[in-house]
């Protein structure tokens, strides 16, 4: 994994973020561009399944689940804030 991770940041021009938002790069790409993008791949419903960006982070979590990951890492993966703001720091 963490091999695939540094291949992965030779394709970030620089940045820290794997997928940046086209016009804002300091910030993650939104779920919108995700879904256009899933839309124009064909997963859009219509001739196909329907598939969304949300989607593809439940499957995450489950897979994780599934094969042992500790469920603080997979929360914090998807940015789950912990609802324990004295825990949180």
């Amino acid at each position: 994994m963490a091999e695939l991770l540094c291949e992965l940041s030779t394709h970030t021009g620089g940045h820290r973020l794997f997928f940046p938002n086209y016009r804002k790069p300091n910030e993650f790409m939104i779920a919108t561009t995700l879904n256009w993008a899933l839309g124009h791949m064909g997963f859009n419903g219509k001739d196909s399944i329907s598939f969304s960006a949300y989607g593809f982070r439940a499957t995450a979590s489950t897979m994780l689940n599934e094969t042992g990951y500790r469920a603080a890492v997979i929360n914090r993966q998807l940015a789950h804030a912990k609802r324990n703001k004295a825990r949180a720091n």
